[in-house]
Parts: structure tokens; C-alpha cells; sequence
């Protein structure tokens, strides 16, 4: 196991059983996950594979509250690295993937710090269809990048 679904293990208190009791997991997603197993859960909400993949993602300071976010994604076959000077991951991780031809809302965003890293849940909407993703990282950009790629594929999976 992973470092980040090792500390994601411990988040939900040990218990497989504990997903959907756990106070950690936004409302919508607690109801929608309850009885799953950890397993299950992971494998529903945070895919590690499908249309879009991320490989990297990485944030730099560039002053007034504003960064400059790198991406590479693989969307298909195709490989596509991105820069863009914003003020969030989010923002920046939207736009790119709008760039690439996803066009992602994000309806709920919710972000912890765990004892190794980061957790974000996103509930996104492309078009009409919605779902709940989730991401770790051991930074907010990495845990944010990886929830929004997880997002998309799920929406593109429906």
C-alpha cells in the first residue's frame, strides 16, 4: 500500500466499515459510499485509470497571491504538457482540462490534511452527469490534480 492510501487508510479509523460513518467524508459522498469497503472505495472514487491520466503536476510561486501550474496529461494516445499562472490548482487543473476538450464544473471541494499529505473530494459535473472523485497527494496541487482527473473519468465512464 502506498504511502497516501496507507495514511487514507487510517483517515477512515481502520474500519472498512467506517466509510460511511466517517465525519472525514463530505455528506453527499458519506450517503452515497455507505457499506462500501475501503477497497471498493478507492477503486470507485479515486480510478487510476481511464481516458484521462495525469503524470505530473507542479505549482511555483510567481507573487500577488498568484502561481505558475505545470501538467502533463494523457488524454488518449495523446500527451499534452500545460503552464498556467492562476491562483489555485483548481483553477488551473479546470482550465487545462478545459483546454484539452473536458469541460469540468466543480460543484463541491473539499480538502484535509492527513498525516503524510493531502485528501480532496470533488463532486464534478460535465454536461448533466455528476460524480464524486477523490485524490491524495502529499501537496494540495498533487491531491487537487489527481481528484479532477478522477472526476473526468468517472463523469466519462457514465
Amino acid at each position: 500500500m502506498s504511502t497516501s492510501a496507507h495514511s487514507l487508510t487510517e483517515h477512515f479509523s481502520h474500519s472498512s466499515a467506517a466509510i460511511h460513518a466517517s465525519s472525514a467524508l463530505p455528506h453527499g459522498l458519506r450517503a452515497e459510499a455507505d457499506g462500501m469497503s475501503f477497497a471498493e472505495f478507492v477503486h470507485t472514487y479515486s480510478p487510476t485509470s481511464g481516458p484521462i491520466r495525469l503524470g505530473s503536476a507542479e505549482c511555483a510561486p510567481k507573487g500577488a497571491g498568484r502561481f505558475e501550474f505545470t501538467a502533463t496529461l494523457a488524454i488518449g494516445d495523446t500527451i499534452r504538457s500545460s503552464s498556467i499562472v492562476c491562483h489555485g490548482p483548481a483553477e488551473a487543473m479546470t482550465s487545462m482540462l478545459y483546454d484539452a476538450g473536458v469541460n469540468l464544473e466543480i460543484l463541491s471541494f473539499h480538502q484535509q490534511i492527513t498525516e503524510t499529505g493531502y485528501v480532496t473530494y470533488i463532486r464534478g459535473q460535465q454536461d448533466h452527469r455528476t460524480a464524486w472523485a477523490m485524490g491524495t497527494g502529499s501537496d494540495p496541487t498533487e491531491s487537487t490534480a489527481k481528484a479532477l482527473v478522477a472526476a473526468a473519468n468517472r463523469i466519462q465512464n457514465r
